[in-house]
C-alpha cells in the first residue's frame, strides 16, 4: 500500500474533515474557523510569511456572521493561500528580482487593475511603494496579484514574481470573493510581511 494510500486511511479513520485536507491539493486555499462568537466585526488583516524564496503563504484574517445560539455574532476566521514573491532572490534590495521587504503595508483593493502588463491585471491589491532593508532602493509598483487577468490559466512556476505577492488564480477568486463584499472592499486592510 502506498505511503499516501496510508495516510489517506489513517485520516479517514481520525475524522471526515481531515481526510478531506489530505486529499485537498497543496496549492488550494483553506479556510478555517479561529474564534466564535465575537461582539463585532473587525477589519481584515494579512500576514506573508516569505517562507523560503519564492515560495511562502499568505494568511488573511476576516470576520464572518454566525448565529451563537440564537444571536447573530460576529466570528473570525483565516484564509490560507501558497504565495510566491521573487524569483528565488532574498536580497529584498535586488529590483525586480528580489522578494517583497519585510514591514507594514496598506493593501488597497483594485477590482479590475487595468495596465500595459499582461501579468498584473484583473482583481488586485495594490501595495504601492517600499523601501528595501538597507535603506538603498525603494521597491515600486508592488501588489498581490495573479498571472494575468481573472480566469486566466496557472502554472507551478507562476508564482515567482518580480518582487510582488503572487497567488493562483482559484486563490485570486476566493479572496476577491470577499473583498467584493462592501464591508471588505472598502475597509482598511493592514499586511504584514514577515521572514
Amino acid at each position: 500500500m502506498s505511503q499516501t494510500k496510508r495516510a489517506y486511511l489513517a485520516a479517514t479513520v481520525a475524522g471526515f474533515t481531515i481526510a478531506l485536507s489530505v486529499i485537498t491539493p497543496a496549492s488550494a486555499y483553506s479556510d478555517v474557523l479561529q474564534s466564535d462568537c465575537q461582539s463585532s466585526k473587525t477589519n481584515p488583516t494579512m500576514t506573508f510569511d516569505k517562507g523560503t524564496a519564492p515560495y511562502g503563504n499568505l494568511y488573511t484574517y476576516y470576520s464572518s456572521a454566525a448565529y451563537c445560539g440564537s444571536q447573530l455574532m460576529a466570528t473570525r476566521r483565516k484564509v490560507t493561500m501558497k504565495a510566491g514573491s521573487g524569483d528565488g532572490t532574498s536580497n529584498d534590495c535586488t529590483s525586480n528580482k528580489g522578494w517583497l521587504p519585510n514591514g507594514s503595508y496598506t493593501p488597497r483593493y483594485e477590482v479590475n487593475h487595468q495596465t500595459s502588463s499582461t501579468v498584473v491585471k484583473g482583481s488586485v491589491w495594490n501595495l504601492g511603494n517600499k523601501l528595501c532593508s538597507a535603506g538603498t532602493v525603494t521597491r515600486t509598483e508592488l501588489f498581490i496579484h495573479s498571472q494575468g487577468g481573472n480566469g486566466g490559466s496557472w502554472t507551478e512556476s507562476n508564482y515567482k514574481s518580480a518582487g510582488c505577492i503572487k497567488i493562483n488564480q482559484t486563490d485570486r477568486t476566493y479572496l476577491k470573493s470577499l473583498y467584493d463584499q462592501p464591508v471588505y472592499g472598502s475597509s482598511s486592510t493592514k499586511l504584514t510581511v514577515t521572514s
